[in-house]
């Protein structure tokens, strides 16, 4: 009990002299696991985390979403898409925000040769 509250009192030592909190986190948590199971099943542990969470599905997506977001700001759909949804040819609708043109364009309601 008394070396968790010693690790929680390091921890925020740590981010009161503003280490960032995941290096903080990992480097007392590191020290912890050595200091009670020793230091060869501590960088065995290290080995397996960094790799599991290499591999990780959830990680693996942000790249990618990431490269469809670059891909079409590359190809000009999203300038397309952005334009269409935000002109203001129609007299009766204001400019509108980017969150709303967002939106816009992903709604089936109504396309822009519909509206008159």
């Amino acid at each position: 009990m008394i070396e968790s509250l010693i690790g929680f009192a390091i921890l925020l030592g740590l981010i009161l002299l503003r280490v960032p909190i995941a290096f903080a986190m990992a480097a007392v948590g590191g020290f912890g696991f050595a200091y009670m199971r020793g230091w060869e099943p501590a960088w065995a542990m290290t080995g397996q985390v960094a790799f599991d969470t290499s591999l990780s599905y959830s990680l693996s997506v942000i790249p990618l979403f990431i490269f469809m977001g670059n891909v079409l700001a590359g190809s000009g759909v999203a300038h397309g898409l952005f334009a269409g949804a935000a002109d203001s040819e129609a007299p009766d609708r204001p400019r509108i925000a980017s969150g709303s043109v967002a939106l816009r364009t992903c709604s089936p309601r109504e396309s822009k040769s519909e509206r008159v």
